[in-house]
């Protein structure tokens, strides 16, 4: 039986927006149902009219091929004739139909009263051809379904909820069963269950399709007697949160009590350096304090972790500075700020950080010395206010909406019991709007415990364990499967993936780039006690110099503010994400080149941050030199899939080409020089070799002096590639030693690496 208390919600015509999420911005080009998803082959010029007499209902025959085959075109759906008006009042008149009581509608209710039954059936049931797995009628159209939602039904709101978060509304529901109708088709929605990683995945079809392979909502995850134990909260606890009885700060102050109380791991540092500012929340009114004034010498602080937004709004400046350290004229505060103070009083705490209002700003002096601290003001929190779900100060913190379902729970007898829900961490937190901030993760990464406020519910992260308010005790592992979620490893064991996330995070202002990863940076470097160079680490650089863009973005022009030596990712602004492969025990390296010397130059006294300069000295077996050029390649749905080669003339004065990844998209017909750095054989059966090195151009200023280009990887996975690198090394052994020679700065007669006797240096 389901244990869920009874939610009641309005069944007037156009209530269907009442649980809507905003689900952070998603503009109507990127949704799903605008995606050009069609066969190119497809070219049928026979238009067939629709009885109907909407006119965009031309060829449903062949839409629905499409369709039944998961390659509709779905931006055709926005052509279609749609009478919103007649549409709600069908929903309205069947309400009284589709009654919810004690939480289900009667197709609800009937699956969750045969779920033991079905549950045995489904490890018992052997998919198709087409891996469709175990399913069974569950709505007779979408007018049920919404109609079941609008009433109230949980499981309903549920399966509508995950509908929203893949980017579907339910209008392009209705717009496609009109079309079935049009053909006389089945409008059946269907209810899929499979076993999947020690979970059961519970999912809805479209009208009329079986088809598992393009699903209209994300699935629900189905979990057996869990019993999850990493907080002190007790049996009642998880009980009233199930329920939605505890209120979202009485949870926030459980979680960290307990916390405080038995994860040793999330203490903070004792010793680290304080904020030089603090909001003082306990004192009437609220104001600015200095710490060096404070009786205490480790006073506990909550951080603040915001999206500034666009529009302007109070901040500490040198002019009211005075002012703000006798009161903080709350009146003048954002509506986010105003809830971080009822939080931080909320949980206890006297003190809060906030960066706009505890950094001077437009002082660059201040903004370096506090900037260079991050890793302590967070590190050395109680806990940190992240607002997932604003996009601005005018949003606040509490923004779950109302009638929102985080999950179901059942018990079908005094043994068994059920939670049903879906996977929330991943669209609510790591790819929310603030997750999509450079400078979040390094706040996320920093803080020992963090509150996450979403759009959906309040989720709780720290250095031992994860939770929500559907799952208060401990999230479950389906939480944890992707690569945005929090590891738990040393940050120095994790430095590929934080390079990945944040350059694929979005900063305000580029010339942030060294300063707002500093704090991380300076974390790893007490854990691992390595060099850090310029976004990298001394040990293993020659790995980690071979980086490369998602897409070609662009380098900063000459005369620009300097930023980063150009071997650096931080030395190009990305269109996507850098990524790099680190040094694995299951793949043997044969080196061409060495670095034998790096260094970087500070700005100011802050290693780890701005920088005015950095070198590196390298040895290397062979070099050759190229021409860049720009292949054009076919356009397909908006996506230009043009790329780069470099020309290198080889033996007999013929012209061998090979694919290339440029570091700007503004590169072409430039001359290029060629660098091998390693090759790597994976140890696994099908492993292949690969050639991975840098394309480098001169600077003129000096010879054996040039900057980074570019990335190339010649990988042997195929017949048809191992030919191509085949014949690059022929190409190598051909004149590889005598450009090197011809192109170095100096000719070492004993190097340390065998046949690296030529040293450049990259800067």
């Amino acid at each position: 039986m389901a244990d869920d208390s009874v939610s009641t919600t309005s069944g007037k015509p156009g209530a269907d927006e009442k649980l809507l999420p905003d689900l952070g911005g998603l503009e109507l080009s990127d949704a799903p149902e605008n995606q050009k998803i069609s066969d190119p082959d497809d070219r049928e010029k026979e238009e067939v009219p629709c009885g109907c007499g909407d006119e965009a209902h031309i060829n449903l025959e062949k839409w629905y091929k499409g369709y039944l085959a998961s390659s509709a075109e779905e931006r055709v759906l926005l052509e279609d004739k749609f009478d919103r008006a007649t549409l709600d009042q069908q929903i309205y008149d069947l309400l009284p139909q589709i009654p919810v009581t004690n939480n289900y509608c009667p197709s609800c209710q009937r699956l969750l009263d045969k779920w033991p039954e079905i549950i045995i059936k489904v490890p018992q049931y052997v998919p198709d051809e087409f891996g469709v797995p175990y399913q069974q009628l569950h709505f007779k159209n979408t007018l049920e379904l919404e109609a079941g939602y609008r009433n109230g039904c949980r499981l309903c709101t549920l399966f509508v909820q995950c509908t929203f978060k893949r980017g579907y509304s339910l209008e392009g529901w209705h717009r496609k069963e009109k079309r079935l109708n049009c053909l006389g088709k089945p409008t059946e929605i269907l209810v899929s269950i499979q076993s999947d990683n020690g979970y059961y995945n519970l999912t809805l079809t479209w009208p009329g399709l079986t088809n598992y392979c393009w699903l209209p909502a994300d699935p629900l995850y189905c979990v057996k007697n869990y019993d999850q134990q990493l907080f002190t909260l007790g049996k009642d606890a998880t009980h009233l949160t199930a329920d939605c009885d505890l209120s979202q700060l009485e949870l926030a102050s459980k979680w960290l009590n307990a916390c405080s109380e038995t994860h040793e791991s999330c203490q903070p540092t004792q010793d680290r350096q304080l904020p030089t500012r603090l909001i003082d929340v306990g004192s009437t009114p609220i104001r600015l304090v200095q710490t060096s004034s404070l009786s205490t010498n480790n006073p506990r602080y909550a951080t603040l972790s915001h999206c500034w937004g666009t529009r302007d709004f109070f901040t500490l400046q040198e002019d009211n500075f005075e002012e703000l350290m006798t009161t903080i004229p709350e009146e003048k505060l954002t509506r986010t700020f105003l809830d971080a103070v009822h939080i931080t009083r909320s949980l206890g705490l006297q003190y809060l950080w906030i960066d706009s209002l505890c950094i001077i700003q437009r002082s660059q002096i201040d903004w370096r010395s506090e900037s260079a601290l991050m890793s302590s003001i967070y590190g050395g929190s109680t806990i940190t206010i992240a607002t997932a779900g604003a996009t601005d100060g005018t949003k606040g913190c509490f923004l779950k909406p109302p009638g929102f379902v985080g999950k179901l729970h059942l018990s079908p007898s005094p043994n068994e019991s059920w939670d049903i829900a879906p996977s929330e961490f991943y669209t609510s937190v790591a790819k929310s709007h603030l997750g999509g901030r450079a400078w979040a993760l390094q706040e996320r990464l920093l803080s020992p415990r963090i509150l996450h406020f979403s759009r959906t519910e309040l989720f709780w992260e720290c250095r031992h364990c994860d939770a929500s308010e559907s799952f208060p005790e401990g999230s479950p592992s389906f939480e944890r499967q992707h690569v945005l979620h929090r590891d738990r490893k040393p940050l120095s064991g994790i430095w590929d993936t934080i390079v990945s996330l944040y350059t694929g995070g979005k900063l305000t202002f580029a010339s942030d780039k060294m300063v707002a990863i500093s704090g991380i940076a300076q974390k790893v470097s007490e854990e691992s006690g390595d060099v850090y160079l310029a976004g990298m680490w001394r040990k293993d650089i020659e790995l980690q110099i071979l980086w490369c863009q998602v897409s070609p973005g662009r380098r900063l022009k000459r005369g620009s503010e300097y930023r980063a030596p150009s071997w650096s990712w931080a030395s190009v602004d990305e269109k996507g994400y850098v990524y790099y492969s680190p040094k694995s025990e299951e793949v043997d390296y044969v080196y061409y080149a060495h670095v034998i010397d790096a260094k970087v130059v500070p700005a100011g006294k802050e290693p780890f941050g701005e920088l005015v300069g950095g070198e590196l000295k390298m040895t290397c077996s062979v070099i050759l030199t190229g021409k860049l050029r720009h292949v054009k390649g076919e356009e397909w749905d908006g996506i230009d899939f043009s790329y780069k080669e470099v020309d290198i003339e080889g033996l007999e004065g013929k012209k061998e080409s090979f694919r290339i990844y440029p570091d700007s998209d503004e590169l072409d017909g430039e001359d290029v020089y060629i660098l091998p750095i390693l090759e790597t054989l994976g140890k696994g059966k099908y492993n292949k070799r690969n050639i991975k090195g840098l394309l480098l151009s001169s600077t003129g200023n000096k010879k054996g002096q040039y900057t980074r280009t570019g990335f190339f990887d010649l990988s042997a996975f195929d017949e048809r590639y191992s030919e191509i690198q085949e014949r690059f090394l022929k190409l190598l052994d051909a004149s590889g030693k005598a450009m090197a020679e011809a192109q170095c700065a100096e000719v070492l007669s004993d190097p340390e690496s065998l046949d690296e006797r030529y040293v450049i240096t990259i800067v």
